[in-house]
């Protein structure tokens, strides 16, 4: 059982790797000898710029898995539905902040990097490109942990999955169709789709499992 809560955090970290790879592969293959490297160097840019907003989102949503999971088997329905609440205020005013800093001053962080003025005007591109979609991607990542939490794992990891296929699949169709760089935009594609996806999952199966915990005869085992 602790494998199976622990296997779609796993997953998100492990395909991240992965993922990588492949864009440096497309942007490398695409880009060619001209513009290979020079993507590849902006890219690890931009990623690492992104660590500033998934890692913090990702200890809000993960830190906070204890706390539901504890109420959920206390039959403390009430105050699981306001933990959600919060958790979801908490990220999307910090995904906010983050966004506007994003699109209005990236070049302070790029600069940490590099001096070379034709990188640092391709990584704040990137930067800009890559986080369209943080502030929708809170909820994908609140919506993802609290299942994960509430023991529906199978959704959370698929939903994870389909995250992570979503931006390899962009990943490589993107530059395929237009140029290299658009590789790059397969991050707000995939935050999107997979935003969208979770909540409305959620939504379809949140007030149902709360009823049927509110349900259950004291003593019944949560889980077979």
């Amino acid at each position: 059982r602790v494998l199976a809560f622990g296997l779609s955090p796993f997953i998100i970290i492990a395909t991240d790797s992965l993922l990588l790879i492949v864009l440096n592969m497309v942007l490398q293959t695409y880009g060619g000898p001209e513009q290979g490297d020079t993507l590849i160097t902006c890219a690890t840019i931009v990623q690492s710029y992104m660590m500033l907003i998934t890692m913090p989102m990702a200890g809000i949503t993960g830190g906070t898995q204890p706390i539901l999971s504890f109420n959920y088997g206390a039959k403390q329905t009430a105050r699981i539905r306001q933990g959600v609440k919060w958790i979801v205020l908490l990220c999307l005013v910090f995904t906010t902040v983050m966004f506007c800093i994003s699109q209005a001053l990236p070049q302070v962080f790029v600069r940490i990097f590099t001096d070379n003025p034709a990188y640092i005007d391709l990584s704040i591109w990137g930067i800009r490109v890559f986080t369209l979609a943080i502030i929708p991607l809170s909820l994908q990542y609140t919506f993802v942990d609290a299942l994960t939490a509430l023991g529906i794992t199978k959704v959370s990891v698929s939903l994870s999955l389909l995250r992570k296929t979503t931006f390899m699949v962009a990943t490589l169709v993107y530059p395929w169709l237009f140029e290299a760089k658009t590789a790059f935009y397969a991050e707000p594609t995939a935050d999107l789709l997979g935003t969208i996806v979770s909540t409305t999952t959620f939504c379809l199966l949140f007030g149902r499992l709360m009823r049927k915990r509110e349900a259950m005869p004291e003593g019944q085992a949560l889980y077979s």
